[in-house]
This record gives C-alpha cells, structure tokens and sequence, in this order.
C-alpha cells in the first residue's frame, strides 16, 4: 500500500515523501500520479524515508490506554480521552486525512505494533502527560495552564511582571521558526491623511516614540515600523473609508533580517522537536497564539484586547538565536491570508524609497457577507 505527501500536513513528513522521489496513486486520500512512500518499504528499510517507521513508532510512547477499571482516579480525565486517530487528529498538525483514514494509515504503517498492542490504536487513550502535574509545569508554556488564562492574567492582574510564563519554553517555539529576510526585499506602509493632502515622505516611517498608537504587536508610546508585502492589503489593513486620501510608502530591506515568523508558529512539526511531549501539551496554545494574530480587530478595539500579542512581541525582541537579535516579527495579514507583514523593531533597517511614494483617494468599498445575522 502506499500513502503520499497530501496526506499530510507536516512539513517534515512531506519533505521526506517528496526526496523518497517515487510517484504513485495513494491508497487512503486517493491521489494519484503524486509523490508517496510504499509502506512495506517503509516497514523493510530502515533508511527508507529517513527511517519514518522509527519516527512513528515514537508518539505511541506518548499516550496511554484510558483504563477506568485500573484507576478509577484518571475520571477526571474523561473529557480527554479519544481514539488514537482522533488524538492525532485534534491535537497535532500531523494529517490531512478525517479520523478513519488516520486510523487505517498508522495500522498500516506501523503494523508490527499493531499486532503487539492493538488495545493502544482501538480503544480510548489520553497523552501521558495528563497523568504528571509537574511536567505541565515544567515544560507549559503557561505552566499548564491554557491561553485565556494567560489573557486574564495579563491584562486585568499582572500586566508587566507576569509569572505564569515559561519564557524560555516559548522561546525555544520561537526560534524553531526563525527565517531570514534578505537584502532587498520590498514592502509597503499605507496611512490616511487626515488633512486630505498627501502625506509627505518624511511623516511614513515609525510613528514617533511617545506619540505612537498602541498595535498588535507594539505598546502605546513605542513606534515599530509595520510593513506589508502588497500595497493594496495595506491600503486595506488601515481600515480607510469612502473617499480618504491614502498614501503609500515603499521601503527596501537595507541589510538581511533576523525575524520570528509567526505565521508558522503552529505549523511546526513535532518530529523537528526532541522533546515531542512538550510539543503536545504546548499545540492547543500555539494555535491560539496563532489566531489572536490573525484576529481582526475594529477601529474600537480598546487598547487592553493588544496586551497579550504585545507581551509577545516584547519577549522576542530581547530574544537572541545564535548569538544575533532578533530584528521583527513575520506574521499573516489579517486582510490576506496569503499576504505576509512584517514589523521591524528598528525602522533604520529599512530604506524608504523616495521615488516610489503615491497617493490614491478611496473610491469603492466591497464588503463580504461573513454569516447570517437573525
């Protein structure tokens, strides 16, 4: 039998289907004609795929069978407990396949442990770090406590000295999604005027220090320079309105940057961590991390709902990889989900192009219907 590259999500399990170099029909999304991995190859040679038997092999060892009879104490953990398949379903980025292809997939793959432990694939099972508090703890990123309780923390108890964090857990996150932005690279920066001139070259860099708005990723008083990949998503970003006088600054990238993307912070792979436990009990955060990136916010939104991305955003600015300071942040454009921003926490590293500076005048507004309202 074989699977390939669409039935997964995993960047690291595509990339090694994709050097395997074989091209096939797939038994479980059925796509045919793509790049796939025979599974008694896969089974027979270690070498094969990079030994990916190996690597699945490995997150069995992180669940256990939810046996009420044997203690009658795992009851609290009720709510927890699924199918192998639907475990990896909800709680890892691994598949692109529903629940009963997961299932059909790993009894394949990893048949000699099917045989051994069929009790493990078709019967309920929780991770095992439900069953140890102190690992929560320990290797949390909110010391096992979840996203909401994190944003409560921050902005209605401890807003500057917050102990509920495992920064260095969430640093290691963060680094493991670190790129390079080369010399060169071109972005825009859009602003309304507000006098209905056009707004000169000298006024669309940072906003002042002391002056500047709070944002998603910057504290009120603390100016960053916001950047977008299209100039029609950041004439859009800014949320200007019929007939508003808009204009937009292109800048080039003057000296390769150091940023943390976070527009791929929950589509890490678990098998590029050595601690994959820490990965699982961590998931449910980095997506929601990941989402109140991605969150529209209004022209009304108070300035307490930036207080946890801005927290973020603090934490990776002091942040070093490699003995280098990290110089932004990536992250997805809540416009355009195919559009990248950046935001430099230095505009010096960015060069204004002085001849590229154009104005335009709102014309036409589309809306999209998101639901209906009753």
């Amino acid at each position: 039998m074989k699977c390939c590259e669409n039935c997964f999500n995993d960047v690291d399990i595509k990339a090694r289907i994709r050097d395997i170099d074989e091209r096939g029909d797939c038994d479980f999304c059925h796509s045919k004609n793509v790049y796939s991995l025979d599974i008694k190859k896969a089974i027979n040679n270690e070498n094969y795929a990079e030994n990916i038997i190996f690597d699945f092999e490995g997150l069995l060892n992180l669940y256990i069978v939810y046996d009420l009879n044997k203690s009658p104490a795992l009851e609290k953990l009720d709510d927890e407990s699924h199918k192998l398949a639907d475990q990896l379903f909800n709680n890892t980025n691994i598949f692109n396949l529903p629940s009963n292809e997961i299932s059909k997939l790993l009894k394949e793959l990893l048949h000699r442990k099917y045989i051994e432990n069929k009790e493990l694939f078709n019967s309920l099972v929780i991770p095992r770090y439900l069953l140890n508090d102190n690992l929560m703890k320990n290797n949390g990123i909110f010391k096992g406590k979840t996203w909401e309780s994190f944003e409560r923390d921050i902005k209605y108890n401890n807003r500057f000295h917050s102990t509920m964090t495992n920064e260095n857990i969430l640093m290691e996150f963060f680094e493991a999604t670190t790129v390079s932005l080369p010399v060169g690279s071109e972005f825009y920066r859009a602003r309304i005027s507000n006098n209905g001139d056009p707004i000169p070259g000298y006024a669309m860099g940072a906003a002042p220090l002391g002056i500047a708005g709070p944002g998603r990723l910057n504290a009120s008083g603390i100016g960053y320079l916001y950047l977008c990949e299209r100039y029609d998503v950041a004439i859009a970003e800014i949320k200007s309105s019929l007939n508003d006088l808009c204009t937009v600054a292109k800048f080039k990238i003057s000296s390769e940057l150091n940023l943390v993307d976070l527009s791929q912070i929950n589509k890490l792979s678990i098998f590029q961590f050595d601690n994959k436990e820490q990965y699982l009990m961590n998931y449910e955060i980095l997506n929601k991390l990941d989402y109140s990136m991605r969150r529209l916010s209004s022209n009304q939104r108070s300035e307490i709902e930036y207080v946890p991305t801005e927290f973020i955003s603090d934490l990776i600015k002091y942040m070093q990889i490699d003995g280098k300071k990290v110089d932004g942040i990536k992250y997805i454009s809540t416009i355009d989900d195919e559009t990248r921003d950046i935001v430099l926490f230095d505009e010096n590293k960015a060069i204004q192009l002085k001849d590229e500076l154009l104005t335009y005048q709102v014309k036409k507004i589309s809306y999209t219907n998101l639901k209906k309202v009753h």
